[in-house]
């Protein structure tokens, strides 16, 4: 899938390799099952605020989308082995991607993601 940012108009394209994780092993797998993965992959989780890193091999950005897209809370650099105890409460969506994506497509809280199929 893709996704991209809305700005007016326009619509930002940040990455084409956006996966979506829509069966319940799928969700409960996420990127546990990659050892690293490239810098522009990323991963969509539908219906979720809150994220684990529990048996993760490396750092993750975890951008949370409240229910049009909107990113209403950021973690950068969430390290392996971490549970987050408080959801995120407004966040409907969670997408989680490579340390430095957030950064690196200057996403902000603010900002309006959208995902279509590429």
């Amino acid at each position: 899938m893709r996704l991209t940012r809305k700005k007016g108009n326009k619509q930002e394209i940040l990455t084409e390799h956006l996966e979506e994780a829509c069966h319940f092993l799928d969700r409960v797998i996420g990127l546990l099952k990659y050892k690293d993965i490239d810098n522009d992959k990323a991963l969509l989780f539908q219906g979720c605020n809150s994220v684990h890193t529990i048996g993760m091999r490396f750092s993750i950005d975890v951008i949370f989308l409240d229910s049009h897209g909107k990113v209403v809370k950021l973690y950068l650099s969430m390290p392996p082995g971490k549970i987050m105890f408080l959801p995120v409460f407004r966040a409907r969506s969670v997408i989680e991607a490579k340390e430095g994506f957030v950064k690196r497509y200057m996403i902000q809280e603010g900002d309006i993601l959208c995902w279509d199929v590429a």
